[in-house]
Formats: C-alpha cells, sequence, structure tokens
C-alpha cells in the first residue's frame, strides 16, 4: 500500500518525477485517483494562496493561479501545493476554504453579467424542462422572460453551478439535449454531472 504522505512514493507510484510536478498539478490529481492512491476526484479551479515572491514557476502578484487538486467530500487533497510555497514536498490536507475554487467560479460569481434580454428576433432554444425548473429559468433566472433565447441558454450555461441550485442537473441534460454542452465550463459539467 502506498504512503500518500510520502510524495517520492506517489511519484514513484504514478510514474511522474517530483521535479516536473510544478505546473502540472491537475495531471499529478488525475494520475493520483487513477491510480486509485486515494478516494475522490481531480478537480481543476483557481488556487488564492499563498505563493512565494520570487517563485520560479508562478507568479505571485496575480490575483489567482489555475490549479488541479483533488477532493473527498469537503475535504481538498494539494499533493502540489508545495510548489508554490517553494517547499519540500508534502501532502496538504485541509477542508474546502476560500484558497480554492472549484471551477472558478468565485470569478464568475464577481463578474456575472445580468442576463440577455429576451427578443423574439433571436433564435429561441427549447432544454425540454420540466415546468418547475423552466419557471425557474425564466422567472428567478431571467426576471420574468417569456421564452428562452439562444443567448440566454448560453448565458446560463456560464453560470456559476450555486445559481442553479438544486435545478443544476435538470438544465445541464437540457442544455445537452439541445446540443449545447460545449457552453458549459468542463469543470462545472463534471461536477454536476459525473459526480452527484
Amino acid at each position: 500500500m502506498t504512503n500518500i504522505f510520502d510524495l517520492s512514493e506517489v511519484a514513484k507510484r504514478i510514474d511522474f518525477e517530483l521535479d516536473n510536478w510544478p505546473g502540472n498539478c491537475y495531471g499529478i490529481s488525475c494520475n493520483i485517483v487513477e491510480e486509485n492512491l486515494v478516494e475522490g476526484r481531480a478537480v481543476y479551479g483557481h488556487y488564492y494562496g499563498p505563493v512565494t515572491k520570487k517563485n520560479k514557476h508562478f507568479n505571485h502578484t496575480r490575483p489567482f493561479q489555475r490549479h488541479g487538486w483533488i477532493l473527498r467530500d469537503t475535504e481538498v487533497l494539494d499533493f502540489t501545493r508545495w510548489c508554490f510555497e517553494e517547499k519540500e514536498p508534502y501532502l496538504y490536507v485541509t477542508t474546502v476554504n476560500d484558497e480554492y475554487d472549484e471551477g472558478g467560479n468565485k470569478i464568475k460569481r464577481i463578474y456575472r453579467r445580468p442576463p440577455p434580454s429576451f427578443s423574439s428576433e433571436e433564435k429561441q432554444a427549447e432544454l425540454g424542462l420540466s415546468e418547475n425548473t423552466k419557471q425557474f429559468v425564466l422567472d428567478d433566472l431571467l426576471g420574468g422572460s417569456p421564452e428562452l433565447t439562444l443567448q440566454q441558454a448560453i448565458w446560463i450555461a456560464n453560470l456559476d453551478p450555486q445559481n442553479l441550485g438544486n435545478h443544476a442537473y435538470e438544465i445541464y441534460n437540457g442544455l445537452k439535449d439541445s446540443n449545447l454542452k460545449a457552453a458549459v465550463p468542463i469543470d462545472n459539467w463534471m461536477a454536476v454531472m459525473e459526480h452527484r
């Protein structure tokens, strides 16, 4: 059995040298999950934690770093955090917190634009939603739109899944059935559809 706290042992098991881990955080996380070294799922998003000032791989002046880690229920297993901190390799374990933003949804919430206005001239979108979910979309998300346009559907596809609440799964299925799956950010798709 592999000691997951010994990263040199983990590196051998996934056949990926520790020297090559910086900048490959998501791939490392995927390999660890695929090798069944830990239960959980590899996620990709934004890291808001500390970065050393003279880091040779990452710019500390950026507001966030793109990053990958493993999520196990509400626990974060970060096998590559040491790359940001320029420390000896170690496994960082914590609960989900403000330093880890799956899918980069914090930015989506901050810069969320109002929904596109309804226009009868524009192509309509039919997502095949239940009456309850359709009313949620038209009234709550779109502020009383009489129907759903293609632009509005794409806007909805890019919302933080938290904004979709318990309707997220049905909405994503409707987008997929309407050939609009590509409009949904892959991280959010995986979080809602593949890991329910």
